[in-house]
Formats: structure tokens, sequence, C-alpha cells
């Protein structure tokens, strides 16, 4: 909203000395808005991988990223979580919860139709 007031301000001024003295409110907040949700997300992240162990050598994606917050959150996980939160397939989500595991980032717990994932 704070962005389209901005560009009508800046196409209401006729000509680039006119565009100079628009009001640049609205563009600042929107900015500064856009700029706290996304400091505010790397924020979270941030304290999502601190939850793991700093010895883990391996690189994570958004997707672990998201893995790892749903159970930083909640404190486990299903396979089926997996296949909701980031809209991807059951074997897809599987690979990514077996990559967590072999990492050692993760842990298994339960049998059958109960398995949890929890960090290690």
């Amino acid at each position: 909203m704070a962005l389209l007031k901005y560009y009508e301000e800046l196409n209401q001024a006729l000509g680039y000395p006119a565009q100079r003295k628009a009001d640049l409110t609205d563009w600042i907040h929107f900015f500064v808005e856009g700029f706290l949700v996304n400091v505010e997300k790397l924020a979270n992240e941030v304290l999502v991988l601190a939850s793991v162990d700093q010895n883990i050598k391996i690189d994570f994606t958004q997707e672990d990223i998201t893995i790892l917050d749903y159970i930083t959150s909640f404190g486990s996980v299903s396979s089926s979580e997996v296949v909701e939160m980031l809209n991807i397939n059951e074997r897809t989500a599987q690979r990514r919860i077996k990559r967590l595991v072999e990492n050692k980032v993760l842990k298994r717990k339960g049998e059958a139709r109960n398995i949890r994932y929890e960090l290690i």
C-alpha cells in the first residue's frame, strides 16, 4: 500500500525536478517495514541454527531451516508435517529428514506410524 502511494506521488510530479520534491515518507515506511520483516526472519534463522550442534558441518537449505524451526517451536516433527509445511510429496519429505538424521542433526523417536524426529 505504501509503495503504491509512493509511485502515485512520483507519477503526479511532472519532470525530474518535481519528482525530487516528492514526499518519500510512504516509500521510506514501506522500505523500513520490509527491512524489519527480513531482519526478524534472519534473526529467527540464526536462533534456530544456534540450537544445532556447532560441530556439525552441513550446509542447511531453507527447507532444513523450516524443519528445524518447527522442531524448535513444537519439540518434534513427523514426515507428514514436513509434507504439509513444505508442500512437498512424502518421498521428498523422507529424503529431507533422512539427510538431517544422517548428519546427526535429528534423531528418530517412535515406531511404525508414530515416528517423530527431534533435535539431537
